[in-house]
């Protein structure tokens, strides 16, 4: 197994951390006679902040007790442009192209339960072709049978058809929007999705000014932050 020298922690904003096991705990109660297992996170643009939530909600799930595999499903942008990657790592489209084998594109992290699958290399000029391989299903089943949750991050929908075609093999997908978009589009998005037969499991809305969250959190004491000595992951893809 490779090992990631990023290190990962969980996001120090307490009002932040709590939006994510809420989601968790809206996941668990929506869906608990039929739970996704693999889920996708996707957005309609760049920007949105998918990475950072699929990268956190992945910590928070692992701190909650499961065992999680993240998988960085933009198979077409370079590992060296990516927080959790180096050229030097094995991943995904390397499976797919049957130059490495499973345990070869497994990366360990600081986290136990903590998985990470890098893209592999992107000099392949046919990703789509790789992701309806029988060799992806293979990965899935796999994942699926060592892993409690497999998580993917992707390109935004509006970039090329990976985003699609991964929603469309998961369990489930959270499309992810931020404060200011058109609510039209996002609707026309999601309906694109839901055409395609993609389990939507919800709308996570991101980028929200601090007094929105401020005036529903009002109750609990958040003036006292608590100290760390760390960075946290803040990736916006």
């Amino acid at each position: 197994m490779q090992k990631l020298e990023t290190k990962l922690y969980p996001h120090p904003n307490q009002i932040v951390q709590d939006s994510y096991d809420s989601l968790i705990a809206n996941l668990f109660n929506n869906y608990k006679e039929d739970m996704p297992k693999s889920i996708c996170i996707t957005g309609s643009e760049p920007g949105v902040g998918k990475t950072t939530i699929a990268i956190n909600f992945s910590i928070a799930m692992v701190m909650a007790g499961w065992k999680v595999a993240f998988v960085d499903g933009d198979l077409r942008k370079m590992s060296t442009s990516k927080r959790l990657a180096s050229d030097k790592l094995k991943g995904v489209t390397d499976y797919l192209a049957e130059v490495a084998e499973y345990e070869d594109i497994l990366t360990s992290t600081n986290f136990e339960k903590f998985v990470y699958l890098p893209c592999g290399d992107i000099s392949n000029k046919n990703p789509i072709g790789l992701l309806y391989s029988p060799r992806f299903d293979e990965l899935m089943e796999r994942l699926k049978s060592d892993f409690d949750f497999i998580i993917f991050d992707t390109s935004a929908l509006c970039a090329n058809a990976d985003a699609s075609v991964i929603s469309c093999k998961t369990d489930g997908s959270f499309f992810v929007a931020q404060m200011g978009d058109s609510t039209v589009r996002l609707q026309k998005e999601i309906a694109r999705l839901t055409d395609m037969d993609v389990r939507i499991l919800g709308t996570i809305l991101n980028k929200a000014p601090r007094g929105e969250y401020k005036r529903f959190m009002g109750f609990y004491d958040y003036k006292k932050k608590r100290k760390v000595k760390y960075k946290p992951v803040d990736i916006v893809e």
